[in-house]
């Protein structure tokens, strides 16, 4: 049974009159679609029996249920974007090959070799950086919205890379063990500082001890 009249989209010109005796109303709304080609009215209406092909939902890779979990996903990655990069300096460091000597080193006891004063170094930065981590999500739990919970965490990864950068450019020009005990002996530094910043904060802010 061929579909009604008033649905046929073979030939939009000679239906033209009839599908705006449809829609006398919508088309008052907006006189400049009657200086429209047919084609682009039609696109604009939709039928008695359901809408223009050309509006009909796409299916595909972008899709908005298949879009939705990946951005829950973004967000929950950048949520917890400076937690990780904290966990991967440590898990970085603690991983370089000179740290599979650690257990071999007393040090409160060193000879005073640079390897042992490299591997002390990264000892005590994993100690205090795990301290960090610590404050740092207690502080971060203490914020009152959203909004400044965001920006705690765009601060906390900016202090982050300025500890990088800063740690690197204080071991610029080295090689070797004193290359990384530079590194690593700004790392410390760096870390604590910021331990006694946020430390300040949740006491005189939050009134935490």
């Amino acid at each position: 049974m061929p579909p009604p009249e008033s649905t046929r989209w073979s030939s939009p010109t000679a239906n033209w009159s009839k599908s705006l005796a449809l829609y006398p109303k919508r088309i008052d709304l907006s006189q400049r679609w009657k200086t429209l080609p047919p084609p682009q009215i039609l696109r604009c209406m939709s039928l008695p029996n359901g809408p223009h092909p050309s509006l009909s939902p796409r299916r595909g890779p972008f899709h908005l249920p298949v879009l939705a979990p990946i951005w829950l996903l973004a967000f929950l990655l950048t949520a917890y974007s400076s937690a990780a990069q904290e966990e991967s300096d440590a898990a970085r460091l603690r991983q370089l090959s000179y740290m599979r000597l650690a257990d071999r080193v007393d040090c409160s006891a060193t000879t005073g070799s640079n390897l042992e004063t490299r591997i002390c170094w990264n000892l005590k930065f994993q100690r205090v950086d795990s301290i960090l981590h610590v404050r740092w999500a207690h502080y971060l739990a203490e914020q009152t919205s959203d909004s400044l919970a965001a920006e705690a965490r765009a601060y906390q990864e900016a202090w982050i890379g300025h500890r990088r950068r800063q740690s690197a450019g204080y071991a610029e020009g080295y090689r070797g063990h004193l290359l990384g005990i530079r590194y690593l002996a700004s790392m410390v530094q760096l870390t604590e500082w910021r331990i006694q910043e946020l430390e300040f904060y949740l006491e005189e802010e939050f009134g935490d001890h």
